[in-house]
């Protein structure tokens, strides 16, 4: 399970986290999702995607200008996944396993609130296509 510490510093930056849930296996999923009002990355011309985030049991709908993550714990690793074209990949989706929860977490970071190689072969993507129609 995500750890208060992780979860603190998630919400201190903004982000939403949604439904925490574990199954048998104590394997772990979550979404986590940076809302529109909250300056940071974006893509552009991706749209507005409306998101359900529950805080404290209450359910919150909230807007996003990015594509939002999965983070699971599975198998004794973490493992964060961006599978906006799914069910095949396309531009910007990955998916990065990583040791412990902190660098998880650290990435997450990036993810949302530093250039990456992933949002910007996302906007380029949406440019070319965007200007091509």
């Amino acid at each position: 399970m995500l750890k208060n510490s992780s979860k603190k510093i998630l919400q201190k930056k903004g982000l939403a986290i949604s439904t925490l849930s574990r199954d048998e296996n104590d394997n772990f999923i979550c979404g986590i999702s940076k809302p529109i009002k909250i300056i940071g990355n974006k893509v552009e011309n991706y749209g507005i995607q409306s998101l359900v985030e529950y805080i404290d049991g209450e359910r919150i709908i909230s807007q996003t200008d990015l594509p939002s993550l999965a983070l699971l714990y599975e198998s004794g690793k973490w493992r964060i996944d961006c599978t906006e074209f799914a069910p095949v990949p396309g531009p910007g989706d990955f998916t990065k396993e990583f040791q412990n929860e902190e660098s998880a977490i650290e990435y997450i970071e990036k993810y949302f609130f530093e250039e990456n190689e992933h949002i910007n072969e996302l906007n380029k993507y949406l440019s070319k296509k965007n200007n091509s129609g």
